[in-house]
C-alpha cells in the first residue's frame, strides 16, 4: 500500500508530493502518464521528416537528370557543324527531342523551365516557325513570372512571327517588351520596330523610335546605327540647316565693302 506524503504550505494548505517535484521531473510524469500519445507524436514527427527529406532527394535527384539531359541538348545544338548541312539539322532534331525529353519528364525543373526556351529556339533552327510560336507561348503559360528570360523569349516569339510572315503580330510583340517590367532588351525592341516602321514607308513613326532609342540608351550598341538612321530620315530643312556652314564676320565685311559705290 503507498502514501503520499503531505506536507503543510505556509498558508495552512496542504501541498501534493508532485508539486515538490522538479520541472525534469513533471515531464517524466507527463510521459509516463501519456505514453501512447507521446509515442503516436514522435512517429508523426519521424515520419514528417522522412516524407520531407524523401522529397527533397527526389527532387535533388530529378534536377540532376535533367541538368545531364540538358548538357546533352546543349553539345548536340552547339557542336553542330556549320558546313554540313544535313549533319547540322541531324543534331538541332536530337537537341530537340531532348529538350521534349526534360519538359516531359522534369517540368518543375530549372532545366524544364529552360527547356522550353531551348526547344523554341531549336525548333527556329529547323524552320519549324509554327512550333516555335507553340514553344515560347508554353513558356509564358508555365513560367511567365519569369522576368530574367520574359524580354529573351518575346524577342525569339517577334522573330519567329516576322519569319512566318505575320509583320502584325511581330511588331506587336516588340511593342509588349517595350511596356514589359523589369526586361533588358527594351533598346533593341525599340531598334526592330524602327525597322519595321521605316521598311513599311512610315518614315515619321521610325524616325521618333530611332531618336527615343538615342535618347533613352545612349550606350545601346544599336545607337550608332540609329544615329546615322536618323541622319538619312531627318528632313531635307533640317539636314540643310545642319550642313551649311555658317557665314564668318569676314565674308560679311566683304560683302558690305563691296556694295559700296566705287566713288567712296
Amino acid at each position: 500500500m503507498t502514501y503520499k506524503i503531505k506536507t503543510d504550505t505556509p498558508s495552512g494548505g496542504i501541498m501534493d508530493e508532485t508539486e515538490l517535484l522538479s520541472r525534469k521531473d513533471h515531464f517524466l510524469l507527463f510521459v509516463e502518464q501519456n505514453r501512447k500519445m507521446v509515442l503516436g507524436g514522435l512517429f508523426l514527427i519521424v515520419m514528417a521528416g522522412a516524407i520531407g527529406g524523401g522529397v527533397m532527394w527526389y527532387e535533388h535527384r530529378q534536377t540532376q537528370e535533367a541538368v545531364e539531359l540538358e548538357g546533352q541538348a546543349q553539345a548536340h545544338y552547339l557542336d553542330r557543324s556549320l558546313d554540313d548541312v544535313e549533319q547540322s539539322k541531324a543534331s538541332v532534331g536530337k537537341a530537340a527531342d531532348l529538350y521534349r525529353q526534360i519538359l516531359h519528364d522534369y517540368p518543375r525543373t530549372v532545366p524544364g523551365r529552360n527547356a522550353v526556351y531551348l526547344l523554341g529556339n531549336s525548333l527556329m533552327e529547323q524552320g519549324d516557325y509554327a512550333g516555335a510560336i507553340e514553344a515560347y507561348h508554353q513558356f509564358f503559360e508555365q513560367y511567365g513570372r519569369n522576368a530574367m528570360l520574359q524580354g529573351l523569349v518575346r524577342q525569339r516569339l517577334a522573330y519567329a512571327y516576322l519569319l512566318s510572315g505575320d509583320r502584325e503580330k511581330a511588331s506587336q510583340v516588340f511593342t509588349d517588351i517595350l511596356s514589359a517590367p523589369d526586361v533588358f532588351n527594351k533598346d533593341q525592341a525599340l531598334f526592330e520596330l524602327a525597322k519595321l516602321e521605316e521598311a513599311d514607308g512610315a518614315t515619321d513613326e521610325a524616325l521618333t523610335r530611332y531618336q527615343d532609342l538615342l535618347e533613352k540608351y545612349p550606350a545601346s550598341p544599336y545607337a550608332s546605327e540609329a544615329s546615322l538612321r536618323v541622319q538619312v530620315l531627318s528632313p531635307e530643312e533640317e539636314k540643310t540647316e545642319s550642313t551649311e556652314p555658317a557665314e564668318s564676320p569676314e565674308s560679311e565685311s566683304t560683302d558690305e565693302e563691296s556694295k559700296k559705290p566705287e566713288d567712296e
